[in-house]
């Protein structure tokens, strides 16, 4: 995925990845992102451990500056052999391509509970770190649900457009 992603577009800042039923707050994500210095290798995402490999989560959606991209796609046609054998063995794939990218030098900057995998109707804000943070991603949404989300922030960003919030 990361090969191609690099053969196809060599030249973006940011790489982000996301599956079907995940809504990105896409001024969020990008106000997120201005505070970064995309010149350097970043790996960022919600966390998630699977067998002792820290990576982040598929669902959430995860963000790879192009050095990091570059890097661990370099490391991976240079071992390419071994993570096919790794990966024919392993069920997650956002989890071999942290292993990937930690191999290559590249840890994960842990980014929750900015990058959320629940949806909305089904986060914990008991956890006392929830309480005031952005929100970039959420998770297990319907169709339905994505176009809602998608209306409040398009009708949130048009009316606070000219605020200090």
């Amino acid at each position: 995925m990361v090969n191609r992603t690099l053969f196809e577009v060599p030249d973006k800042k940011w790489y982000i990845f996301v599956e079907p039923d995940t809504f990105i707050f896409w001024q969020t994500l990008l106000a997120y992102l201005s505070h970064l210095d995309w010149t350097k290798p970043y790996y960022l995402g919600g966390q998630i451990n699977i067998g002792g490999i820290e990576f982040g989560q598929g669902g959430n959606g995860y963000v790879i500056s192009r050095p990091a991209l570059e890097k661990v796609v370099s490391h991976y046609q240079n071992h390419q052999k071994e993570y096919e054998d790794f990966t024919e063995g392993h069920w997650a794939g956002d989890c071999v391509l942290g292993k990937a990218l930690k191999d290559s030098g590249i840890s994960l900057t842990r980014a929750w509970p900015i990058f959320q995998g629940d949806d909305i109707g089904n986060m914990n804000y008991n956890h006392q770190t929830q309480w005031c943070q952005p929100t970039v991603s959420y998770h297990h949404v319907s169709p339905s649900e994505i176009q809602d989300l998608y209306d409040f922030e398009k009708a949130w960003m048009r009316d606070t457009a000219n605020s200090a919030w």
